[in-house]
């Protein structure tokens, strides 16, 4: 049988009721997550303490190598801090603008405190039994949520823009946000990452494994590879 005129007229009006509906609900959960989200992060702020491992003091954060050379160039034009330079000239690479830098920045005593409260933030969570919205792995949190947006912030704005100064003064104009997260491997767990492409002017990676009063180690691995430019 064919279908009358009303019943033609009916089905697509039916269709974008359903259509307008499903995105009703899906702004609905949106709003919702983001409510959650939200109150999760005033929980940890209010509830959870960093014993000042998110304050960044110079003396205890960084390596004396680098504070040294940071205190004598700061103040500097780029093309004559030879201090920081020393640090990322190591060998002095044939084709700077394709050099990965590699140096010593956090001393070792601040990375083993950090891991620590990392420790105690995991337990807090746990315990807590608090979601909260996590880097591109499913073992690391965003630290700009948790209560480090200011220590990144000063971070990147006057310590690593002294660096970058150096070798990329145009990409420095750009440095208008900072994005910090960090991602936990653990045999088990995560243990690496794809190959991947940041969206980003300038990425720096720390490495955070602990090591102990005798200089051991307690991790493996952290091999780190880098190609050619998107």
């Amino acid at each position: 049988k064919g279908r009358g005129k009303n019943e033609e007229e009916v089905v697509p009006e039916s269709r974008a009721r359903q259509k307008r509906m499903r995105a009703r609900i899906s702004r609905a959960a949106k709003r919702d997550a983001r409510a959650m989200r939200l109150e999760t992060i005033g929980i940890i702020r209010r509830e959870f303490d960093w014993r000042g491992v998110n304050v960044l003091e110079e003396e205890r954060v960084f390596d004396p190598r680098f504070l040294s050379a940071y205190r004598a160039d700061n103040q500097k034009p780029p093309q004559e801090r030879s201090q920081l330079k020393k640090l990322l000239y190591r060998p002095a690479p044939k084709h700077p603008e394709l050099a990965v830098w590699a140096f010593t920045m956090l001393s070792q005593a601040y990375c083993n405190s950090l891991m620590k409260a990392l420790n105690r933030f995991e337990a807090f969570k746990k315990a807590r039994k608090l979601k909260i919205r996590r880097s591109g792995s499913r073992y690391g949190a965003l630290f700009n949520h948790v209560g480090f947006q200011e220590f990144f912030d000063v971070l990147v704005q006057k310590y690593l823009r002294a660096l970058a100064e150096i070798v990329y003064p145009d990409e420095c104009k750009k440095f208008h946000q900072q994005h910090s997260f960090l991602v936990s491997y653990e045999p088990g767990k995560e243990i690496r990452q794809n190959t991947h492409a940041d969206d980003s002017t300038l990425t720096v990676n720390y490495c955070l494994g602990t090591i102990d009063e005798q200089g051991g180690r307690n991790w493996d691995g952290g091999e780190l590879y880098f190609y050619w430019e998107r």
